[in-house]
């Protein structure tokens, strides 16, 4: 019996908005051969959506471990203490970054995300038939996120903080804040290079996957990841053996124990095939 955590965005979900159906159906064999099947992702439990509520996964962790499910509990969440939010809101407004505000139950923006968002809706979304464009990741965004000011994000349980683009490049934000916050670049394509997030240094798909092999009693011996980017690393770590996707940085495939077809030619199903799982 093996415990396989997928990454979403990238490995699982394509940013157009849907899990391929060789993986559907990869997730479906290794289930009912008795593997445990769950998610491990950046976004937050109140994104996913469409095809990712469909699957009947194990567990979930989302915020990149500040919160960990299973289909009956919720069995852990973690957020920034007043001290630590009040500091990155400051500096956030300070240098007028846009910035995505993330609690598990809501998404939360300012008015600089408001004006991102929207170029990014314009670029990706607004020439799509009515049907995929309300399945893009940058659609659902656009819609469901509350913008508010900073006055009122402050009194907010976040948990993660994603910044998009700005006069800062994503080195010169990780410089400031890695000593005291975990610092990764962003896993959502359409957000762009420079962007990232930001979380508590407690706040990892690491740790978040060891609060789900302690509930089901699986060691370590027994875990495997699948992932596609750079806050997949700690999800490496914490595995017996880690598989990266075809369409990962190459920084990213050195990192693991070996690469699978891409998200668009069944890298999950040929991940499965390899393991000997289907």
């Amino acid at each position: 019996m093996k415990m396989i955590f997928l990454d979403a965005d990238g490995t699982l979900f394509h940013h157009s908005g849907y899990v391929p159906e060789s993986a559907k159906i990869a997730i479906e064999k290794a289930k009912r051969n008795g593997h445990f099947i769950c998610l491990c992702t950046g976004r937050q439990k109140c994104e996913l959506y469409g095809d990712l509520l469909d699957i009947d996964f194990d567990g979930i962790v989302t915020g990149s471990g500040a919160c960990v499910y299973t289909s009956e509990k919720n069995l852990k969440e973690v957020y920034f203490d007043d001290s630590q939010i009040s500091y990155l809101l400051s500096f956030m407004k300070e240098h007028e970054i846009p910035c995505l505000f993330e609690t598990s139950e809501k998404v939360y923006g300012n008015k600089q995300a408001r004006n991102s968002l929207k170029l990014l809706y314009d670029i990706h979304c607004s020439s799509l038939p009515e049907e995929k464009r309300k399945l893009h990741g940058v659609y659902n965004l656009f819609h469901h996120v509350e913008f508010m000011d900073y006055d009122n994000l402050i009194q907010q349980k976040i948990n993660k903080i994603t910044f998009l683009e700005s006069m800062l490049n994503y080195k010169d934000i990780e410089n400031i804040f890695k000593e005291e916050f975990d610092v990764v670049r962003a896993t959502f394509a359409p957000f762009g290079k420079e962007s990232g997030e930001i979380s508590h240094k407690e706040i990892t798909k690491g740790n978040g996957m060891q609060t789900l092999m302690d509930f089901y009693q699986i060691q370590q011996k027994d875990v495997i990841s699948i992932g596609d980017s750079y806050n997949d690393f700690s999800m490496f770590e914490k595995s017996n053996f880690s598989i990266a996707m075809g369409n990962a940085p190459e920084d990213v495939k050195s990192k693991c124990d070996y690469v699978t077809s891409s998200i668009l030619k069944n890298g999950i199903y040929n991940a499965f095939k390899y393991l000997e799982i289907i």
